[in-house]
């Protein structure tokens, strides 16, 4: 997370990329995963998350709401111009959605491998912080890889109750995506409002001007042929 700020500066987002990748190579390479997910540090992570959680869920819906963020903080612009903060301030809030799932994806991974819960807690902080720090740490440890963690059977509900989460699951999941789409908006309208403003004025008086220009046009026209027959 303190490398996050790198993220909006034009050509310097490229350090903790590559960072990442080569942290995620060596780590993968540990847990003996396939190292090609390495190149994408979102499919490392995907790759991670089916290791260590049950559902598919728990990495797919923040990935999904970070990638929109992110392609709308691009589309504002955070490099140049005037709407340079509000575009910050989307990727931001990006940064924010996914960093929450990678605390608790790094939570979960510190137990593959240490056993005290001291140096679990320390090393969750410290990757969390500093990702690609934490995660060579992990990966360049003397001490064998302890294995995926084992997870707790899943709870069985009856039909009613099952439908009741599933729909609720989906309602908040449709809340999510509303309001996204609501604040992307928002932002757009605003950083744009007066680009398109502008550029529909000038749409709207050229149409006047050509409008209040046809009698004129027409009255010369007309004269021109008078004097053709006159002549």
């Amino acid at each position: 997370m303190l490398l996050a700020p790198l993220l909006t500066r034009q050509y310097l987002f490229v350090i903790p990329i590559v960072l990442q990748i080569v942290a995620y190579f060596f780590l993968l390479r540990k847990m003996s995963l396939p190292t090609r997910y390495a190149l994408v540090p979102f499919a490392a992570e995907w790759q991670l998350s089916k290791l260590l959680f049950r559902f598919k869920r728990t990495f797919w819906r923040p990935f999904v709401v970070t990638f929109v963020l992110v392609l709308s903080g691009l589309y504002i612009n955070p490099f140049s111009g005037s709407s340079q903060v509000s575009a910050k301030l989307v990727i931001a809030l990006a940064i924010l959605v996914y960093g929450s799932f990678l605390l608790r994806l790094y939570r979960r991974l510190t137990g593959c491998f240490y056993k005290s819960v001291g140096k679990r807690v320390q090393m969750t902080i410290l990757t969390w912080l500093l990702p690609p720090v934490g995660l060579m740490l992990m990966a360049r440890r003397k001490q064998p890889y302890l294995g995926a963690p084992t997870l707790k059977p899943r709870k069985q509900y009856g039909p009613v109750v099952t439908f009741v989460l599933r729909a609720s699951l989906a309602l908040v999941s449709t809340v999510e995506i509303a309001a996204l789409l609501a604040g992307v908006g928002f932002f757009t309208i605003r950083e744009y409002n007066n680009h398109i403003l502008h550029r529909r004025l000038h749409t709207d008086e050229g149409v006047l001007v050509q409008r209040a220009a046809r009698p004129v046009q027409r009255l010369l026209l007309h004269h021109g042929r008078a004097e053709q027959e006159g002549t």
